[in-house]
């Protein structure tokens, strides 16, 4: 009986653990979104056509980036899941509008997420005059 015990313990405190770092990812990939969705208003945009945004296969993070940072209006199509296995970078972005359609897809890695996490602070939603997020190597 006690081993029965100590087993369902043992289970208990693995699934807490587990659930920690879901916890974690969670909240660090709601960051990233925040960061993308809030930040994205800053210069002046090279081109006045829109983009629309197709799944890779691969990291799909520097495409987002590339067309928050180029185009006034970036679509992320219905049939279309990005893959952000990456940083997103949109500090400093002005007067961009993102349409969600599809969906963006964290990496599931939680220890590269923990480890690459930017420490934000004052950036979300700020007016583009504040200092880029620093890598936060302790979350």
């Amino acid at each position: 009986m006690r081993e029965l015990a100590r087993s369902l313990c043992e289970d208990v405190q693995h699934l807490s653990r587990l659930l920690r770092q879901v916890a974690t990812m969670l909240r660090l990939a709601t960051l990233s979104l925040l960061a993308v969705l809030a930040a994205v208003s800053a210069s002046p945009r090279p081109s006045p056509t829109p983009c629309t945004l197709k799944a890779s296969g691969g990291d799909d993070a520097p495409a987002l980036l590339r067309a928050l940072r180029t185009c006034p209006r970036v679509t992320i199509p219905k049939s279309q899941t990005l893959s952000i296995r990456s940083l997103v970078n949109a500090t400093g972005l002005r007067d961009v509008h993102l349409r969600l359609e599809g969906a963006i897809k964290y990496w599931d890695d939680v220890d590269y997420w923990v480890e690459n996490a930017f420490a934000f602070g004052e950036s979300i939603g700020g007016d583009g005059d504040r200092e880029e997020p620093r890598m936060n190597r302790r979350y």
